[in-house]
């Protein structure tokens, strides 16, 4: 309910697309992957780290690590 609600927000206040990879099956950890189109890389990479910043920010959820990648 928490990862459900998380993906809802971060779509609506961010306007990625978020989903859930690798370890579905586990109730106790997730790993999800947002995806983000932009202009330049600089304005991605803001919102990304605005993105992460938001998550490290709620109480229920532990951001464990977090990778970056431009193409």
């Amino acid at each position: 309910m928490v990862l459900n609600s998380l993906k809802t927000r971060l779509r609506n206040a961010f306007n990625v697309s978020v989903a859930e990879i690798d370890t579905e099956d586990k109730w106790q950890k997730a790993t999800l992957a947002v995806v983000g189109v932009g202009k330049s890389k600089d304005n991605l990479n803001s919102c990304l780290s605005d993105i992460v910043n938001y998550i490290d920010g709620i109480s229920a959820i532990h951001l464990i690590n977090y990778e970056m990648e431009m193409i």
